[in-house]
């Protein structure tokens, strides 16, 4: 496993790379090659220091739409097939440009059948949603209008975390977070390989990485020509967004869970906001290793002592008469 601690992120349009990328849209007979997929880039740095920047592929923007039609995997087939057409036709109208030059019109690089408890009110039963990818989060915002619209398909569609921007959905997506580490499992390092002159101490175990301790297969061949390097940092690195280890530590709340909080027959316990674990996980490492003691747990609350009272603010104000 690999570890970059991220410091930022911003993302970029790239011609599709077949090594990397979705480089067809479903979405035309026979498929076109996509003009432009999105790419993240994250400045982030290793345990040993070493600043890199990580190029992650195949993270497309998306919402929800709610789906109440048929099941059957060819009736599925068939209206997602039309809807994506018909979003790329609408969309290209939009943007004024020529729907039959099918090459600069292939908005949508998939669209696939989900289930889920809706967010939105108290549900405790599944539904059925098409989630729909795009190959440019700058579009989402018009394709969502689009569809509120009527425009689609002559049909009105509501719209599910349209509102949530790319960068921080793609954190949320892979349980990222701020100035945490980014866990992989594979990635392969752009040529050439920096060699940046520092002293690193004999008794640090973290792994550093040079052109003496990267295995010839983590890195690009030189035949690879369109993975060049496009900053200064000393690593530069390519990985897919399966890489990401940390998505795996999401634990979903059983949906039993919920019928028993809806029923009353149970508490929910669960910290569902856990922004603040990876920060106090690395304090407690830090103290470990300068000898510091652990950190004392909060004492327990002194059952003889009287509850607080909590004055109202209403009683602080009077209504005079004017």
């Amino acid at each position: 496993m690999h570890q970059f601690r991220i410091i930022s992120l911003d993302s970029v349009q790239v011609a599709p790379n077949a090594q990397t990328d979705v480089t067809h849209s479903a979405f035309a007979f026979p498929p076109i090659r996509l003009y432009r997929v999105p790419v993240i880039r994250v400045f982030a740095a290793t345990p040993a220091g070493q600043k890199a920047c990580i190029h992650i592929h195949q993270v497309f923007p998306y919402f929800y739409i709610g789906y109440e039609g048929s099941l059957d995997t060819q009736a599925v087939y068939r209206f997602i097939y039309q809807l994506g057409r018909s979003i790329n036709h609408a969309l290209a109208l939009s943007l004024k440009v020529d729907p039959d030059n099918l090459q600069r019109t292939q908005y949508i690089p998939a669209i696939l059948l989900v289930k889920g408890i809706p967010f939105y009110g108290f549900h405790s039963k599944y539904s059925y949603f098409l989630k729909i990818h795009l190959v440019d989060p700058g579009l989402q915002t018009r394709v969502v209008e689009l569809l509120s619209k009527g425009v689609v398909m002559g049909k009105r569609f509501q719209t599910y975390e349209s509102h949530i921007p790319y960068l921080p959905q793609f954190m949320i997506d892979h349980n990222l977070l701020g100035m945490d580490y980014l866990d992989v499992s594979d990635l392969k390092f752009r040529r050439p390989l920096k060699v940046m002159p520092r002293q690193v101490h004999p008794t640090n175990t973290q792994l550093y990485y040079t052109p003496q301790t990267i295995p010839e297969s983590m890195i690009w061949p030189l035949a690879a020509s369109l993975f060049v390097r496009e900053s200064f940092c000393e690593l530069e690195i390519d990985i897919l967004a399966g890489d990401i280890l940390n998505r795996t530590r999401i634990v979903e709340r059983p949906r039993k869970a919920l019928i028993d909080l809806r029923n009353g027959t149970e508490k929910l316990d669960t910290k569902l906001v856990p922004s603040l674990k990876s920060l106090w996980e690395d304090e407690i490492k830090r103290r470990e290793r300068k000898n510091i003691a652990p950190i004392p747990s909060p004492p327990p609350p002194d059952p003889s002592l009287p509850e607080p009272q909590t004055q109202s603010v209403a009683s602080e104000f009077t209504v005079g008469n004017t």
